[in-house]
């Protein structure tokens, strides 16, 4: 069993090393390793080139992340909009407002960071960052649009009558969260095929769809079930022998007989 494990870890790896992003991936944490340990040896001059050079490849990384959460959170929108319309819902109508809205911010912060002096990678960084963050909730809000665009009004809970004693009711038994409540939502309307499981974005190879419950996972920051975590992955990978480096200096000019 051993013996096939790592025959499958050997295998998984010579897979991942095809993938660019992977490769990009390890070299960062390859870099931020080696920059690290510089420092802990008061090797200053190189500590700094291997830190700025692990910058380099995650700003790439995060330009590249960004561009795809930008993507998927315009198809979710686009595919919701149809079918809010169809529904004349108001709350869908208004979380498909909301939706756009932070589509269009995260876009300004891609562009601002697209068109920020070439190697302000920090500040490259941070916008990335925060615009993932905004993709991620314009997505939520286009998951949260199907599912009201799909429920019955009398189902749900703003139009229905509660009292006081409901409500502190209800607060004493909720130890459901909000993650695992629209995940319930999503399955249960897939199930029932009041929403598809999986959307074909428009004009795409229809090999490429988005899942919806991974969109979900990926939101709370969740690897669903059977994926793997390249950052893991990469950490296994690791060559702690690379942080042992020196200086390169000139060399010592010999002297010359007249």
């Amino acid at each position: 069993n051993t013996t096939t494990e790592v025959g499958d870890k050997v295998e998984l790896f010579k897979k991942l090393g095809a993938l660019p992003s992977y490769i990009s991936l390890k070299k960062a944490n390859q870099f931020d390793f080696n920059g690290n340990m510089l420092y802990f040896q008061s090797n200053y001059s190189l500590s700094f080139k291997n830190l700025r050079g692990a910058q380099g490849e995650m700003k790439d990384l995060y330009q590249a992340t960004h561009e795809q959460y930008l993507q998927n959170s315009r198809i979710l929108l686009e595919y919701a909009s149809p079918l809010i319309v169809r529904s004349n819902d108001k709350i869908a109508q208004h979380l498909l407002r909301l939706g756009f809205r932070d589509l269009k911010s995260s876009e300004d912060h891609f562009t601002i960071a697209y068109n920020s002096a070439p190697y302000q990678f920090r500040y490259k960084l941070l916008l990335h960052g925060e615009g993932i963050k905004i993709a991620r909730r314009a997505r939520k809000f286009a998951l949260l649009a199907m599912i009201a665009s799909k429920t019955p009004t009398e189902d749900k809970p703003e139009y229905q009558f509660v009292n006081l004693d409901d409500m502190r009711a209800a607060v004493e038994k909720e130890t459901i969260t909000d993650y695992e409540k629209v995940r319930n939502t999503l399955i249960n309307y897939i199930d029932n095929d009041l929403l598809q499981r999986k959307i074909v974005p428009p004009g795409e190879a229809k090999d490429k769809p988005i899942d919806i419950l991974e969109i979900h996972d990926d939101n709370y920051g969740i690897i669903t079930s059977g994926r793997i975590s390249m950052m893991d992955m990469s950490n296994e990978e690791i060559k702690t022998s690379d942080a042992i480096q020196k200086e390169t200096l000139p060399p010592i000019p010999t002297k010359t007989q007249n």
